[in-house]
């Protein structure tokens, strides 16, 4: 199962997300997002420093807390000139999640980023159960 596929949409970014499991589900957002934003997740190695961070995040029912979880993830992103590449949830329920993630320290000079997301909305938001997991479209404002 692929982690996600770019999908069009008018004015922002839109992407249909995979996951086996709830927790890739939210981990394969965080990627796609990511992804998306730079020239691929493998162009952020490029960077500089690594990182590692413990997040924790919280909303009030399962797609709340994806889209909180990624406006996290870009306010951790901009706040210390950080990208990240790689997310592993730890604990997951409906309401909040604990997840470490990893990435690199942002080098103005080695810039990947290819187009700037400024947050994840809540526009049809709706965590669905598929054949092989779940899916959930996203659509990124730029």
């Amino acid at each position: 199962m692929k982690k996600y596929r770019q999908i069009f949409h008018t004015a922002d970014l839109g992407a249909l997300i995979y996951g086996k499991s709830m927790p890739a589900l939210y981990e394969n957002a965080a990627y796609a997002m990511f992804d998306m934003m730079t020239r691929g997740t493998l162009s952020v190695k490029l960077c500089g420093t690594k990182i590692k961070k413990i997040v924790r995040s919280k909303g009030p029912d399962k797609e709340a807390l994806l889209v909180n979880w990624l406006n996290d993830l870009l306010y951790l992103s901009f706040k210390n000139k950080v990208l990240l590449n790689k997310f592993k949830i730890i604990n997951l329920s409906e309401t909040g999640l604990k997840a470490d993630v990893r990435g690199y320290v942002f080098a103005k000079e080695k810039n990947p980023i290819k187009k700037e997301i400024k947050a994840a909305t809540y526009h049809d938001v709706e965590i669905k159960k598929v054949k092989n997991g779940h899916a959930v479209q996203l659509v990124f404002d730029v």
